[in-house]
């Protein structure tokens, strides 16, 4: 496993949020943080962009974004 092509900057976004008030920028750059974590893995090779099942990466992204979002709006 590598160390991500991005060197896990998806901790920087993390820590970001953590300093923010609003409960749903907090979401919302948690889960871009997320997002370059699943998209840097599948541009370093360590996990799938697409599998013929249809998992991996782009699913995961989707899954993540839509919990995201029907946690901040509502189902």
């Amino acid at each position: 496993m590598s160390g991500g092509r991005w060197q896990y900057q998806s901790h920087r976004l993390e820590e970001l949020a953590a300093s923010l008030a609003s409960n749903e920028i907090v979401q919302i750059i948690k889960a871009a943080a997320r997002s370059e974590h699943i998209i840097d893995w599948a541009v370093s090779g360590d996990t799938a962009r697409r599998r013929e099942d249809g998992s991996g990466a782009e699913r995961d992204l989707f899954d993540l974004w839509l919990k995201t979002f029907n946690e901040i709006y509502g189902d």
